[in-house]
């Protein structure tokens, strides 16, 4: 067995790791049982305001009374204080001297404690002045005061050891951080912190008195001065409310019914934004509209996202699958395939293309299982297909909704996206509901809409407030109080009603409920947290399942929180309902079986984050071994949603393996930035392992996958992939040799410094390869000579490696070790390389069918990596052949997929690519700013392997605009590029675009130009680069021809082309048969 926080090998049955001393799941079992009886014993955090209230010059009074005089007086001023406290219910919970502390929001939470406590602070001064005057009348003194407010977190429970104990005790820096505020305050005045200062505006008035250093704190702090009430409230900001009907939203109604009649009436889709920040009721207007439009269910497809799921692609799509087709317990967990097509069939689903796509995804569900044949970028196309088919056989016109859209995976907004691109000519209304802070591209476009949702009027929240009371009437001041409290946002009405309701501080009056006398004054809730926490106290013993089910998410079934609970199926079941009938959690539909959601998702955060650590790791822990322990259900559960537990149960091993598969299957899924997140996670747990052999093993291999995925997403030159690979070589160092080597020492070719020290690399892998005779390494190591030969101008070598390589791969089974390698597939790019290649070399048509290859490869290996190697190649290709169509459409689906799956080096080609065709199309100043735009993305992320080509393009459209030193400028540093980074493909061509510069210039200086074109014939000779010397000796010909000299221009350009025997219809051909036409004796 391996320790379960270190990874040590340990001896089976061992309770404690030998390695870090850590205790082994059998003693954690223990350990664990009964935790939900001690749930708060060990305390809980809350946030708390404290109030240190201190008298100043307490030693002269001291001196200057006797003992008897001073305890009389001590003790009338602790009782004016004590009775202002307990007015506004705040706890004493200690006198230090002639110092008091008190807490407001602990033991009895509320909704405004910050507020309270400003009002007793406030109210200590006002009384203290009375207390004064009699004082002042009786022994001619009078007492100073100063006050010190912090709110922050806390522990709280229970301290002490022996026979003195507090039961009430909180811990943390906020005490500390009021008494240190009390001795900044001026006599008779009260100081607070920013923290309290923005919780208590705009009720009350401060003044600012900027940083102060407080002893003891290690950073200087801002500090106010509290001087009193002030004349109006702020709006509160809103949260989430679900709600059963609607109020006050009859224009945001209407709006939705418009656009729902607009799409059905045939007039091409639409799509309509609820925005509203939480809780202002954005799904309350969406469920109006679902009751008022009467849309049958078959024409409605719901996407709820969540927090938990944003990172796992397809989440919400796969989750409104499940409810559609009412899968069962298991059902996509332990049958076969055919199984879950036949589901879908049964459910009305008849084309067979679309049922196999939905199989595929439902697949996806299960941990790194793919059904064969079907992976990667082409899985995900499969499935955006099938996905678009059911929503074309659920019939016209149609209703999407994206529920909580800021929670979006990148996967399903991709396909989102997809709906969006269609939605002028489908008949489809899109509702998405989002936070503002979020913003969706297809805002700005015609067919969208934006309904902002704002505070409701007064009698719409009367309406709220009597639905809550069940139509109970409140005393007009209260109501009236409420409703100014809340400022008009739902989920504050409904809250704070309910929160008096469940108080028991209403008494019937006259036939209305008010506030007794005795009551203190409602006030506003602070926060929305404060409200809730309020909530949550005031569940009683229902509490504590609260707290437990927050463990296992916003959502949980009955199955899982009776492996978590310490008490009996029966209880627990009657405990729910308690929870059911306060509104706290509702009854949900779950295809797993019985299932439970807490009412709003920050009922569920509150509950959590009041647990204490060890008790949520201890319950984490416990969720990790009820899932381990049935395959079905881990096979079910997501490596990452695992990996989550593990990580909150302190299980760091585990969390680093789970964390681990969760990179692998998005890698393989083509899920780029799903990949990076989930790898980092998990490197960042693994570094607190200790560095024994399996750990260093295991983050070599972490690495390696990193590296090669942010080869995709950030580029081979960017310092976070070179950081990356630089970290696998160390590990290299140590280790003894395994399979992961090979990849760390391919990334290490890969991000090399220069091309020179590349092709010193690759030779080096060729003999690591021969050393650990595996056919993925030898395969690898040709990949890396085929790329650093085409580098160096030496095609044959090119050939021959990329000949072997393809021999190697059909032989094999390589079709996942793109993720491992540069992020692309072996294949495509020998078959790209071949295409470059035999067109540098004069083979035009043999170069055509490797390109056409290539891209039929990248589309079948489905993988986004090598889909875009392969439009990287064949965009360069093209422009090659100077074929500007193709070129275009390239560049536009290199640069859209480069913008969707954000890979600044793909997105930078494009526009290079795209500012070409614009030059050859005659938009030429828009062309440079585009390809001098992409360059300089290119010089922040990428390697330079490109740049001769890139510049040549560049200095072309410069001296087309007349900029001649400009151009100078550019083909000087390509042709520095090539001296410096050992690049020589491009070499014929920089220095024949030198000549035409200089040509362009009119420079009288024959012998200059003569160097450059003779320069450029030999190097494409040496390199028997005949397309570049078809280009040469074309334009060594038009040199010639001006000169007077036709017969040496014939010769030279009739020799070479001549020379070849196919792909003669390009543009070069043409032109140089244009030109032999020209030419007369």
């Amino acid at each position: 067995m391996n320790c379960i926080h270190c990874g040590y090998d340990l001896p089976v049955g061992a309770k404690f790791c030998s390695e870090c001393g850590t205790a082994q799941p059998g003693e954690l079992e223990e350990q664990s049982a009964g935790f939900s009886t001690a749930l708060h014993a060990g305390g809980e955090h809350r946030q708390v305001t404290v109030l240190f209230c201190d008298i100043v010059q307490s030693t002269q009074l001291a001196e200057e009374l006797d003992v008897e005089a001073l305890r009389d007086l001590l003790l009338a001023y602790q009782q004016t204080c004590a009775d202002v406290i307990e007015r506004f219910e705040g706890h004493i919970s200690k006198y230090i001297g002639d110092g008091i502390m008190a807490y407001f929001g602990y033991p009895m939470a509320h909704e405004d404690a910050p507020k309270r406590a400003a009002h007793s602070s406030l109210e200590i001064l006002r009384r203290m002045d009375s207390f004064n005057d009699s004082l002042f009348a009786r022994i001619g003194m009078r007492l100073s005061v100063r006050i010190g407010i912090h709110t922050g977190p806390v522990v709280a429970g229970e301290m002490g050891a022996g026979q003195t104990r507090e039961t009430l005790a909180i811990v943390g820096l906020t005490p500390n951080l009021a008494a240190r505020l009390e001795k900044t305050a001026e006599t008779n005045s009260i100081a607070l912190s920013e923290e309290s200062k923005r919780l208590i505006e705009p009720d009350f008035s401060v003044i600012d008195l900027g940083f102060r250093t407080l002893r003891g704190v290690k950073d200087p702090i801002q500090v106010y001065q509290l001087v009193g009430l002030a004349n109006q409230v702020e709006k509160l900001r809103a949260q989430n409310l679900k709600s059963d009907f609607l109020v006050g939203r009859d224009l945001e109604l209407q709006i939705l019914m418009d656009n729902w009649r607009s799409v059905s009436k045939g007039s091409g889709g639409r799509i309509v934004t609820i925005v509203g920040d939480p809780g202002i009721g954005k799904t309350g207007l969406l469920r109006a509209f679902l009751h008022q439009a009467a849309i049958p269910m078959k024409k409605t497809v719901m996407m709820a996202c969540t927090p938990y799921d944003q990172h796992s692609a397809f989440s919400p799509i796969l989750r409104m699958l499940k409810e559609e087709f009412s899968f069962i317990a298991g059902e996509t967990g332990n049958i076969e395939a055919y199984q879950i097509k036949e589901w879908i069939r049964g459910n009305g689903i008849r084309d067979e293309r679309t049922v196999g796509a939905l199989a595929r995804l439902f697949l996806m569900d299960r941990q790194g299982e793919l059904e064969e044949g079907h992976s990667g970028q082409a899985m995900r196309q499969d499935i955006f297909m099938g996905l678009a088919r059911f929503f074309k056989s659920k019939g016209t016109p149609l209703l999407a909704i994206l529920e909580d859209a800021h929670w979006t995976d990148p996967s399903t907004q991709e396909f989102i996206d997809q709906i969006v691109r269609r939605s002028s000519d489908s008949p489809v209304l899109l509702i998405v509901l989002k936070r503002p802070e979020i913003h969706f591209p297809w805002e700005r476009m015609s067919v969208h809409q934006t309904i902002g949702l704002k505070g409701l009027d007064e009698a719409s929240c009367t309406a709220i407030i009597r639905r809550v009371t069940n139509s109970l009437p409140l005393d007009k001041n209260l109501e009236q109080d409420i409703i100014n409290k809340t400022d008009g946002v739902p989920l504050f009405v409904e809250e704070l009603t309910k929160t008096m309701m469940e108080s028991k501080i209403l008494v019937e009056k006259n036939g209305k409920l008010g506030i007794s006398a005795a009551s203190p004054e409602l006030e506003m809730p602070a926060s929305l947290m404060d409200s809730l926490m309020v909530r949550l106290d005031r569940l009683g013993d229902a509490k504590a399942l609260a707290q437990i089910a927050s463990v296992l998410g916003r959502s949980f079934t009955f199955d899982a929180l009776c492996a978590l609970a310490d008490s009996d199926p029966a209880t627990i079941s009657q405990t729910l309902e308690q929870l059911i009938e306060s509104d706290f959690v509702v009854h949900v539909e779950d295809p797993v079986g019985l299932a439970y959601e807490f009412r709003h998702a920050l009922y569920q955060k509150v509950a959590y984050n009041s647990l204490l650590r060890q008790n949520r790791s201890a319950m984490h822990a416990l969720v990790v071994d009820w899932i381990e322990h049935d395959p079905v259900r881990l096979r079910q559960t997501r490596p990452e949603v695992l990996a989550y537990h593990c990580d909150q149960a302190g299980l760091i091993a585990k969390t680093v393996q789970y964390w681990l598969k969760a990179g692998e299957r998005a890698s393989q899924a083509s899920a780029c930035e799903e990949a990076v997140r989930h790898l980092t996670q998990g490197l960042a747990q693994l570094e607190k392992l200790p560095p024994i052999r399996a750990n260093q093993t295991l983050s070599l291999r972490y690495h390696v996958l990193l590296g090669s995925t942010l080869i995709i997403t950030d580029g081979p030159g960017a310092p976070k992939t070179r950081e990356v690979y630089d970290k696998a070589l160390k590990l290299c160092e140590i280790l003894p040799e395994t399979k992961w080597h090979f990849p760390a020492y391919w990334g290490w070719w890969r991000i090399s410094e220069n091309f020179t020290i590349m092709l010193s690399r690759a030779e080096r892998l060729v003999e690591v390869a021969e050393n650990m005779d595996e056919p993925e390494f030898g395969l690898q190591a040709h990949h890396c000579n085929w790329a650093n030969s085409f580098l160096v101008g030496d095609h044959k070598s090119v050939c021959d490696h990329a000949y072997t390589g393809l021999q190697i791969y059909e032989n094999g089974h390589f079709g996942q070790i793109g993720s491992l390698y540069g992020g692309h597939d072996p294949k495509v790019c020998a078959l790209g390389e071949l295409a470059l290649s035999k067109w540098l070399t004069g083979y035009p048509d043999q170069a055509r069918a490797y390109m056409d290859r290539c891209l039929e490869w990248a589309d079948e290996s489905g993988h986004l990596g090598s889909r875009l190697h392969a439009l990287d190649i064949a965009t360069m290709f093209y422009h090659y052949l100077r074929d500007v169509d193709m070129v275009r459409d390239f560049a536009h689906e290199l640069k859209l997929l480069g913008e969707k799956n954000d890979l600044e080096d793909y997105l930078a080609k494009g526009m290079i690519f795209e500012g070409w065709w614009h030059i050859e199309e005659g938009l030429v100043e828009p062309g440079v700013i585009l390809i001098r735009n992409g360059i300089e993305i290119m010089r922040k992320v990428g390697t330079q392997e490109d740049f001769p080509v890139f510049l040549c393009m560049l200095a072309e459209g410069q001296r087309q605009l007349g900029d001649f030193e400009a151009a100078v400028t550019m083909l000087e540093e390509g042709l520095n590029v090539m001296k410096r980074e050992g690049v020589a493909y491009w070499a014929a061509e920089l220095n024949r675009q030198y000549a035409e510069t200089l040509l362009a210039m009119t420079v009288d200086d024959d012998a200059w130009i003569d160097a450059y074109l003779n320069e450029a014939m030999k190097i494409a000779k040496k390199q028997k680069s005949r397309s570049l010397e078809l280009r040469s000796a074309a334009t060594f010909a038009k040199v010639l021809i001006q000169r007077s000299k036709p017969s040496e221009a014939r010769n030279i350009l009739e020799t070479i082309e001549n020379w070849f025997t196919e792909g003669t219809e390009t543009r070069d051909h043409q032109e140089a048969r244009a030109l032999l036409a020209s030419i007369t004796s």
